[in-house]
């Protein structure tokens, strides 16, 4: 049920498509600006090629997720006894047996009721001579009875008086109406502040759309332009530098010493046009990444705007719907109310009615038990039997006034106090020899485990020290929020090792290897180049000659490959022109640029 302005706000998919098309234009323009200045860039560099050697490697995929350690074993400890707790001799963090004595309970009344037990028991033989006495107590007794008979039919007159009194007015309550006056109050306000959330909401959507749109990056793109500037200024230099270095080089001079003067100097200025070209790279670089970050971040301050907007409403919403529901219910309350006090005053009438015959028949009882107390032959009876039965009652009331364990562990909880009447959970046991990690993962890495999966814990108390472990148990059901866009599971794992700093409650970290690759070679993703040919790695040639600058280097070999195994940042690769200490190249399309060669080839995760 809805109320207010609602309106009909953009769903979640409207978002998303709005954010992708965003991101898209971005990304083209971000991927425009970098190949302009990356072909400018690279065909001065070519020295700077990097590589790597391939080598047989074991290669592993893994699931990392925090949780807390808990107990596989817990044992709650209740008191039977509604006496004041007298001594507690344990505390939260000792061990335990089972047997051992927890909390003993003040009975000392019990204690004095035993030892009269014990004496009542003691002169059970003497009760027999005193029976003729008790006869005539009997007699009295019955007597009594008889006269609270009398006194007892007076007063179910009378309770019968008030319950006919009792039922009229509960047949008045149940027809009167129920007022509803504070519930209406509640809804107004409810439907006031579902109105103002969702104009909030509204507005944040609005605001998202702006930032999506309209971006300012007028300034980054200014650093942008000037950083490219004075890339080609360095350029210019360093080609200046080494041309001079080669004159140097080539002129002659009237001594060994003065030429070797003057090369070294221009080998230091080429040198420093080499530092000054690599630190315009990177001013350009963090230019065109300060633009991209400055982008996302303003687009995910508006996101977190627009979540806490839509949560809001939502909350109105819910708040709005509750107080429809809660005036629904109290009218139902209150008419269910009224009706069971209806049959409850119906059933007291008639109970009224009941007791009073019984009072009527107590009264006659209680003539007869007279006339029978006083018919009743003097006889030798004996109350041994029956002090004994009560000495046992008493002394197992005694023994449930200790509060023992239950079962072997650590006491975790103390909920009782010295003084206080036990309520609830006294105590908890936990078994500290039986400890699993319970964490959550998110819905996409399901697929990828199963239970008596191998594992290992650490701890933030530990440090790196590694436990193993085991997957014991996977929640069928998700854990999270209905509706909830990040859907997560439960998962367990049971420690195979003890260690006394692991600790329930702990803080904790499970580690899972879900995929491994044994024996292969691997490389970073940016070696691998992909296009409609398939994937393809570049072994490096063999360097020029030394002695003399090298103007140009040779292209490197073309290697058909077959990709496996991918993690967040290697692949594994397989091919028959692979082997043990081959040079890849790790940014190709660099390479290949330099040589004039880039034939639309893109590395892994690119366009291609």
């Amino acid at each position: 049920m809805t109320a207010g302005k609602t309106g009909k706000a953009p769903g979640k998919k409207t978002i998303i498509l709005i954010s992708a098309a965003a991101a898209v234009l971005v990304l083209g323009g971000v991927f425009f600006a970098l190949s302009r200045g990356a072909a400018r860039t690279l065909a001065a560099n070519a020295a700077s090629t990097q590589t790597v050697a391939l080598k047989k490697t074991k290669v592993e995929k893994s699931i990392s997720v925090s949780g807390v350690v808990k107990s596989g074993a817990s044992e709650n400890i209740y008191s039977t006894l509604s006496q004041p707790v007298k001594e507690i001799y344990v505390e939260a963090g000792d061990a335990v047996e089972t047997g051992d004595l927890l909390a003993q309970l003040d009975v000392y009344g019990l204690e004095n009721d035993i030892a009269q037990a014990k004496v009542n028991q003691t002169n059970a033989a003497n009760v027999a001579a005193e029976e003729n006495r008790a006869r005539e107590n009997t007699i009295a007794d019955a007597q009594n009875k008889l006269d609270s008979a009398r006194l007892s039919l007076e007063r179910q007159q009378l309770a019968l008086s008030k319950a006919e009194q009792d039922f009229a007015d509960a047949e008045k309550d149940a027809a009167a109406p129920y007022d509803s006056y504070k519930n209406d109050q509640l809804i107004d306000d409810a439907k006031t502040a579902l109105s103002r959330k969702s104009a909030d909401y509204d507005e944040a959507f609005a605001q998202l759309a702006q930032t999506l749109i309209g971006f300012d990056d007028r300034v980054y793109q200014n650093k942008i332009t000037d950083a490219v500037t004075a890339f080609g200024r360095r350029q210019t230099e360093l080609a200046q530098a080494e041309q001079d270095y080669s004159d140097a080089a080539g002129a002659e001079y009237p001594s060994e010493k003065e030429r070797d003067a003057a090369v070294a100097a221009a080998k230091k200025k080429v040198d420093a046009a080499k530092t000054a070209l690599n630190d315009a790279r990177q001013t350009q670089e963090r230019a065109r990444a300060d633009l991209t970050r400055a982008k996302t971040e303003a687009v995910n301050a508006e996101n977190d705007q627009l979540d806490a907007a839509k949560k809001a409403k939502d909350d109105a919403q819910r708040a709005y719907d509750k107080a429809l529901e809660d005036k629904a219910k109290a009218e139902q309350d209150a008419q269910d109310s009224a009706a069971k006090k209806l049959a409850a005053a119906k059933n007291t009438l008639a109970d009224s009615k009941k007791q009073l015959e019984l009072a009527r028949n107590s009264l006659e009882s209680a003539q007869n038990a007279l006339r029978q107390a006083k018919a009743k032959p003097k006889n030798q009876g004996s109350s041994e039997q029956l002090q004994a039965l009560n000495l046992e009652k008493l002394q197992e009331q005694w023994r449930r006034g200790q509060i023992l364990a239950t079962a072997d562990g650590i006491v975790t909880e103390v909920n009782c106090k010295v003084g206080a009447t036990p309520t609830g959970i006294s105590f908890v046991i936990e078994d500290a020899d039986s400890l699993y990690v319970s964490a959550k993962v998110k819905e996409y890495d399901l697929a990828s485990l199963r239970l008596e999966q191998g594992a290992t814990v650490t701890t933030e108390a530990t440090g790196s020290e590694k436990f193993s472990a085991a997957l014991t148990y996977i929640s069928p059901k998700a854990v999270s929020e209905a509706g909830s866009t990040s859907v997560e599971f439960e998962i367990q794992a049971k420690l195979a090792q003890l260690d006394k700093a692991v600790k329930i409650g702990m803080n904790a970290f499970i580690n899972m290897v879900t995929e491994t690759a044994e024996d292969v070679y691997s490389v970073p993703l940016s070696a691998v180049v992909t296009n409609e040919k398939g994937s393809f790695v570049y072994a490096a040639q063999a360097a020029p000659a030394k002695g003399r600058l090298a103007k140009g280097a040779a292209q490197p070999t073309e290697i058909p490959v077959t990709l496996g195994l991918q993690t967040s940042a290697a692949v594994v690769i397989s091919g028959d022109g692979l082997r043990d200490g081959m040079e890849i190249l790790t940014d190709p399309e660099q390479k290949l640029s330099q040589g004039g060669q880039s034939r639309g080839m893109f590395p892994m995760g690119g366009r291609g």
